[in-house]
């Protein structure tokens, strides 16, 4: 009887540490608690610590390699569907799980931005991507900080204390924070526990918990809300912001649970978009929310050329928040399947309409549809030193291009928009436009149809530029008599042969409408029809 005892536990064992998890997953709660400062344990880096790695207790000032043997947890915790027993610490606030079975290396807390642990990514195994951020910030030693590490309680109720006492801001005087990361055995609960907290300073940190990819569970504190009324990071770069009134009281406690196996039927939740319509190949998120919070469960998206399918698994794509692009009309959906019951539930449909996007360049686009944008794009600023010129023809036949700006924000005085009623700088000028007013409508007035624009920077300062949709309108067709105009030129005297423009304003224009220049010896005529 005791063989198949054991043999029934370790086949349970096996069971639970194989089933998948997500850190989106993990059911929060805030309160306020006690802090309780240790001071055993090992103390690692120095006062001078700054940016640092601590990877191998042997090197307790640590460096800047970010794989090691890792720190031991003294325990086996479970976090996210796996069981860890060490970690490594970076010195701005955070720390990454590993294993000790693992080879070549046990933890590797690389990072694309040691200050952004839970919007960051890494080039590590997905394993070693799960980190928790206690405060994600540039933080920096100081005189009488420390940071210290300490397994405390005993069997089965051990608690790994991960205590930054002191610390401050990069290069920021009047800060002290003192706070915890703490990860407790057999309930595997990950607490954040904030003590002293003081600052005559304002900056934000990223707090929470993130499994690989984008997986992430994190908070956001921004006015009007309190570190005590946190709520749900809505992206993975969210953060808490803190300045001198809006400060953690000693004792705030911000703690995740593992979510509860799941059972039957999972929650079929809604899908959302980060926008429907954009820029062709250029990425966008996709999420689900109304969810069930279960260990178990496992989430797979899927895309299809129609709203009716057929439905195809996206590689890869098997967290709730993912971010892809499409050239093409897709739509998308997110299939939650409950390992333990087999049963699955899908989310409502959303699509994304790719369109065409155009930058500042020197160039000349045809088209009657689309965005263009500064040089920078839908994402980044525009450079400084600029001068671009771009012409745009209309597609359609007997049209006219149109402007509509979505966005403006340029260096006020110093960076210019222009737009000329024409194929070139050298036609009308519409308007110049610099600072954040947005333009009006702008629409070519000229036979052809054709708007250029010239955008201009100087040597420093930029901003995020412009957005403009793209139109035509058709113009109409003619009827009765055609309004006579205004000739104008270019010049009204010069040498032989030299040449000049002749242009004409006031004139109607259409379907149907044609144009003819003549001359003659006298304003009286007779008059010849201009051939080229």
């Amino acid at each position: 009887m005791r063989k198949i005892l054991q043999l029934t536990f370790g086949l349970l064992i096996i069971l639970i540490t194989t089933v998948k998890a997500q850190v989106a997953n993990y059911p929060f709660s805030q309160f306020s608690s006690s802090y309780v400062a240790i001071s055993g344990g090992t103390v690692f880096g120095n006062t001078s610590s700054d940016d640092q790695f601590f990877v191998d207790p042997s090197v307790p000032l640590g460096g800047f390699v970010s794989t090691g043997v890792g720190i031991p947890i003294g325990f086996n915790f479970n976090f996210n569907g796996n069981s860890f027993d060490m970690i490594a610490i970076c010195n701005n606030g955070f720390i990454s799980l590993g294993q000790s079975t693992l080879t070549p290396n046990q933890v590797d807390i690389n990072t694309s931005s040691s200050y952004n642990p839970i919007s960051s990514t890494s080039t590590g195994p997905t394993i070693l991507q799960n980190r928790i951020g206690g405060l994600g910030i540039d933080l920096q030693g100081q005189t009488n900080s420390e940071l210290r590490v300490q397994t405390i309680g005993s069997i089965p109720n051990r608690t790994l204390v991960v205590q930054f006492a002191g610390y401050r801001e990069y290069a920021a005087s009047g800060d002290s924070f003192d706070f915890q990361i703490r990860l407790s055995e057999t309930t595997n609960k990950v607490d954040l526990v904030y003590g002293n907290f003081t600052t005559s300073n304002s900056g934000s940190a990223e707090v929470g918990l993130r499994g690989s990819g984008s997986d992430f569970n994190n908070r956001d504190v921004t006015n009007p809300n309190a570190w005590s009324t946190s709520i749900a990071g809505s992206f993975n770069y969210s953060t808490v912001n803190f300045d001198a009134s809006t400060l953690p009281t000693s004792g705030q406690t911000y703690e995740w649970s593992p979510p509860p196996g799941c059972t039957g039927t999972p929650a079929s939740g809604t899908a959302a978009i980060a926008s429907a319509t954009g820029c062709i190949n250029s990425p966008f998120g996709l999420t689900a929310t109304g969810l069930s919070s279960a260990s178990g469960l496992i989430f797979q998206w899927q895309s299809a050329p129609a709203s009716s399918g057929p439905w195809t698994n996206i590689i890869g794509a098997t967290t709730v928040n993912y971010t892809t692009s499409t050239a093409a009309i897709t739509f998308y959906q997110m299939v939650t399947t409950c390992t333990v019951s087999s049963l699955s539930a899908t989310t409502s449909v959303v699509s994304f309409t790719p369109g065409n996007c155009f930058t500042m360049s020197n160039t000349t686009i045809t088209t009657c549809s689309g965005s263009l944008f500064d040089s920078g794009g839908p994402s980044s600023n525009y450079q400084n030193n600029e001068n671009y010129t771009l012409t745009i023809i209309p597609s359609t036949p007997n049209s006219v291009a149109s402007l509509t700006f979505v966005s403006f924000s340029t260096e006020t005085n110093f960076d210019y928009l222009y737009i000329y009623d024409g194929n070139s700088t050298s036609s009308p000028l519409i308007g110049q436009f610099t600072g954040f007013t947005l333009p009006p409508v702008i629409t070519a007035t000229n036979l052809a149809g054709i708007l250029t624009l010239k955008f201009t920077s100087d040597f420093s300062n930029t901003d995020p530029g412009f957005e403009a949709a793209i139109s035509c309108y058709i113009t109409p067709t003619c009827s009765g008599m055609p309004s006579s105009g205004t000739a104008s030129i270019s010049s009204t005297g010069g040498c032989g042969n030299t040449p000049f423009n002749l242009s004409a304003s006031g004139i109607s224009n259409g379907i149907g409408i044609q144009y003819q220049w003549q001359s003659g010896p006298t304003a009286s005529g007779p008059w010849t029809s201009v051939s080229n």
